[in-house]
């Protein structure tokens, strides 16, 4: 340090002791100005001074010194504490400086009024809205009239919304979502449609607040017209879990069947047993809606359930192929004496019917179903033609070393057999997406009976990756999938190839008119319905040029 330094610094501190004795603000803030220049004892004496003395004076020079000079905040990070403990005894002082001062000072003071939550500043904050155009004014009193959480500033906050700047709208938003009063929420309700990405942001500040209203709101937003917030409202509720039950159970005597299919997903996920009994009602009466019918089946399948329940018995008579496998995954799970005795009854009379229970048990894996029959040597026939002729590969595998550990060796042998007499067969190879992996089941099935080897995937990022680097016929894609949907998976997999490279079938339970013309815009080169079995994914699969099995 040299002497001019040092007679400076101390020129300094005279000059500004003497300003602080004569309330001199504007000259002690052009000594603050060089405060970086001063050595270090200078800088020490001056802050003691500062913090010393009780006045709004010393108050406005540390704010002023903190808001301006990084090198001393960085250095003395004592500045900031010293006026906490200024503005937490006199809060008056802060409130009168907020009135005064401008640029960073002022948004220093604004961020300062949020930390200690001071009320009595929510009409200057008002007015600020009102007043100000500096968007780094505006957004710092959003954020403190949030913290503060008065409802009194719903009406300032939602006209910065309404302006729509887009710098302020989120923060605007959260504030909304922190006041969380009826009105404030009623605001946020307003706001929901107008853009995906702020709707995922109300979205999280109602699954924060978890009420009656958020809870509704979120519910609501599984009938959504679009598959993004669909899937974001669907796994809000999900992570809610128990809370959202009573919601999604009342949900499944609504006569809109999509939204019936969501809430039994959701119902599987949560896993909660108080749902097993309003789902059991909603079996019996038999909705028209077979996709409403395999969730339903699906759900229970996962969900702790009593064993023997007779419910199941109806689930493997019904008209769709995947209902039966999703109602014989359930058995399996749940088989008793009862269960099985009915289900050989089934099988008995090897008809139609029959065929199709055993391709339901067999197709979904359940191995004690099998056995059972085997056991009474009823339909066995059955079994062992379609695993010789029709069963996909895996199946044949997995059943092969299931009857060889049982000691049916013949039987296994008979598989194996099989097997070996129809070697490798040269397939076109097929991506099928979807989350559910009961839904995948039922693909491998179709598929493999339509002469396609199948590729499954539950997560869509996941075959997005696999089918940069792999070569197939064509690609089924769901369209409800969380994460990514079937319509993000498309437009990704467009920036690759074209249609005539790559052509994709979306495979969906909705029926809406908008959202297939967006699937279709994305790129996709039909859609499907759900359920589907070989006869409907085959009509689709016709209607893409070139691809045959």
């Amino acid at each position: 340090m040299t002497r001019t330094t040092a007679v400076n610094s101390r020129y300094a501190l005279e000059e500004v002791l003497a300003n602080l004795d004569s309330r001199d603000l504007i000259k002690a803030r052009i000594v603050l100005g060089h405060f970086s220049h001063l050595e270090e004892g200078a800088q020490r004496r001056i802050l003691f001074e500062l913090n010393r003395r009780d006045d709004q004076m010393c108050l406005a020079m540390l704010v002023y010194l903190i808001s301006t000079n990084q090198q001393a905040r960085e250095k003395y990070s004592d500045i900031a504490e010293s006026i906490l403990a200024k503005v937490l005894d006199e809060p008056q002082d802060l409130l009168s400086l907020l009135t005064s001062c401008r640029g960073v000072e002022m948004c220093y003071c604004i961020e300062l009024v949020g930390k200690i939550r001071l009320r009595e500043a929510v009409p200057e904050l008002i007015q600020l809205l009102a007043s100000h155009s500096d968007p780094v004014i505006l957004k710092a009193a959003i954020v403190a009239l949030g913290v503060i959480g008065s409802p009194d500033a719903v009406n300032a906050i939602t006209g910065i919304i309404l302006s729509g700047s887009d710098s302020l709208i989120l923060p605007a938003i959260q504030a909304l979502g922190q006041i969380a009063s009826p009105t404030a929420m009623q605001r946020l309700v307003e706001c929901l449609g107008t853009d995906e990405a702020i709707d995922m942001i109300i979205l999280d500040i109602f699954a924060a607040i978890q009420d009656d209203v958020a809870l509704e709101i979120l519910n609501k937003t599984l009938q959504s017209r679009s598959a993004v917030l669909r899937n974001y409202s669907k796994s809000k509720l999900i992570a809610i879990g128990n809370k959202a039950v009573p919601i999604l159970i009342a949900n499944l005597a609504s006569p809109d069947s999509d939204l019936q299919i969501h809430s039994l997903n959701a119902l599987l996920e949560i896993g909660d047993d108080s749902a097993v009994m309003p789902i059991r009602k909603l079996i019996t009466t038999q909705p028209h809606n077979a996709n409403v019918r395999f969730a339903a089946f699906e759900a229970l399948a996962n969900l702790p359930v009593r064993k023997g329940d007779y419910i199941w018995a109806s689930g493997l008579l019904d008209s769709e192929s995947n209902i039966r496998l999703a109602a014989a995954k359930a058995i399996e799970r749940t088989l008793d004496d009862v269960l099985s005795a009915g289900i050989r009854n089934m099988v008995r009379n090897q008809d139609q019917e029959a065929v199709q229970v055993v391709r339901a048990v067999l197709d979904s894996q359940s191995k004690n179903i099998v056995l059972n029959l085997i056991r009474h040597e009823i339909g066995v026939d059955l079994v062992i033609d379609y695993l010789t002729s029709q069963a996909h590969q895996d199946i044949r595998a997995f059943f092969f070393q299931v009857l060889l550990e049982a000691g049916y060796a013949d039987l296994a042998q008979v598989v194996i057999d099989s097997q070996k007499q129809q070697g490798v067969k040269e397939s076109i190879k097929v991506c099928a997406v979807d989350d559910s992996r009961m839904i995948l089941s039922v693909y491998r099935s179709v598929l493999n009976e339509l002469g396609y080897e199948s590729e499954l995937f539950t997560n869509p990022e996941v075959a997005l990756d696999w089918l940069k680097i792999n070569q197939v016929g064509f690609v089924c894609t769901d369209l409800n999938m969380p994460e990514m949907t079937g319509i993000d998976l498309t437009r990704a997999l467009r920036k690759i190839f074209n249609k005539e490279q790559l052509p994709i079938i979306m495979v969906t339970t909705q029926n809406d008119r908008q959202e297939h013309g967006e699937a279709i815009a994305a790129g996709v080169n039909c859609i499907a319905a759900k359920p589907f079995d070989a006869k409907s994914l085959q009509a689709a699969i016709a209607t893409i040029h070139h691809v045959s099995p």
